[in-house]
């Protein structure tokens, strides 16, 4: 602003000089000597003859027009850097925004939805009328993606929390060209579905706010069990939808028990696109997903074999003979613990069993029962207790 003051105030002084500043003419012969007495005698009379010359008239006049140009000029360009856009804030000259609009499409006042790209903008006094602040390009890494939420734009409809995926043909332009998604992309206000991929975007920032979250990744041999908080079209790879869904209710899935009596638990499936759990997974692969509106499980697919060991109590019982025939039993106990590799612990049914065996084998009617069956595994006879 107060480089166009001076500016125009070195222009006024230029024109002053140009039309108004006294240039002396030159002397009549005749009148030579009539002039020569009127001349102011001494060095004002020379200071005087030099500044109502013509050429210090041009000098002045000149040196102002010139410096009036170059203020002129510095207020009429702008400069966008590479990497960089220009988000421009219409100061004055415009129309107000109205019907709670934020971004201007039509030379309203306010913040502008078309966006310098990097080069040099010439326009005569840009700066007296616009502010110009430089943004760095959205740059989305491996492995991430970005989520998106529009500050304008058309209200969702009733029931919607989300906006519907933009066309796949049409994502580029809905996203970095605000004119177009707020006027024939009829873009709504909100969160979107689209998310951005990895690579580099420029972006209105005074239009898109912007969340960076990880990428989901589908390993080999795994599946991804999909939930969704909105009915929309999807886009994914192995599961494309061209419109949304019309069947909201759950899907019967012919599921066969063979065993008779044996209970089916419910479990409510929905189309995919619909709202809450599809009936179709994702497979390997690494997908952009909102994550606010899509909840993933990944489910491991390969044959796996889990080892029940340890953690139960070994108890054998032991048999000694004396010379006349007496048997001593002796019970020995060992621990056994959990290997580090194993699911869990042993099922306790086999260890009861040992428990109630060995209760069994103290018992005195058994006794003898016990001894012969020593004896005709040593090949020798004892008497009976």
């Amino acid at each position: 602003m107060w480089t166009v003051l001076f500016a125009a105030l070195c222009a006024l002084l230029a024109v002053v000089v140009f039309k108004w500043f006294p240039v002396r003419e030159s002397p009549d012969p005749e009148k030579g000597a009539e002039l020569a007495e009127e001349s102011t005698p001494g060095c004002l009379g020379m200071v005087a003859d030099a500044i109502c010359s013509r050429t210090l008239k041009w000098l002045i006049g000149g040196a102002l027009t010139i410096t009036s140009l170059i203020l002129i000029a510095m207020t009429s360009y702008v400069y966008i850097p590479d990497g960089k856009s220009g988000h421009q804030v219409l100061l004055w000259g415009g129309a107000p925004l109205t019907g709670g609009k934020i971004i201007a499409v039509n030379g309203e006042m306010g913040p502008q939805a078309k966006l310098l790209s990097p080069g040099l903008h010439v326009s005569p006094f840009y700066n007296l009328f616009y502010n110009v602040e430089m943004k760095d390009n959205l740059v989305v890494p491996a492995g991430m993606c970005v989520t998106l939420v529009a500050a304008d734009g058309l209200t969702l409809p009733p029931g919607e929390t989300f906006a519907e995926h933009f066309d796949k043909d049409q994502v580029q332009r809905m996203v970095e060209d605000a004119e177009y998604f707020l006027a024939d992309g009829k873009g709504y206000k909100g969160p979107q579905l689209t998310v951005l991929p990895p690579g580099t975007y420029r972006l209105n920032r005074y239009l898109w706010k912007t969340q960076e979250v990880k990428a989901v990744v589908v390993k080999a041999g795994e599946s991804a069990v999909i939930k969704s908080a909105e009915r929309s079209r999807v886009y994914l790879p192995g599961l494309e939808t061209q419109e949304k869904p019309k069947k909201t209710e759950p899907i019967d899935l012919p599921i066969e028990i063979k065993e008779p009596g044996r209970f089916r638990p419910r479990i409510n499936l929905y189309e995919v696109g619909a709202k809450g759990t599809w009936h179709k997974p994702l497979g390997e692969g690494i997908y952009y997903l909102n994550p606010d509106c899509y909840v993933l499980t990944n489910v491991d697919n390969k044959l796996q074999t889990w080892e029940l060991k340890g953690g139960y109590t070994h108890r054998e019982l032991a048999l000694s003979f004396d010379q006349e025939g007496g048997i001593t039993q002796t019970q020995v106990k060992k621990e056994i613990a959990v290997p580090t590799e194993a699911l869990g612990g042993a099922p306790a049914g086999p260890s009861r069993r040992l428990d109630r065996a060995c209760r069994t084998a103290h018992r005195p009617t058994n006794r003898a029962a016990t001894f012969a069956l020593c004896c005709r595994q040593r090949g020798r006879h004892g008497k009976s207790a």
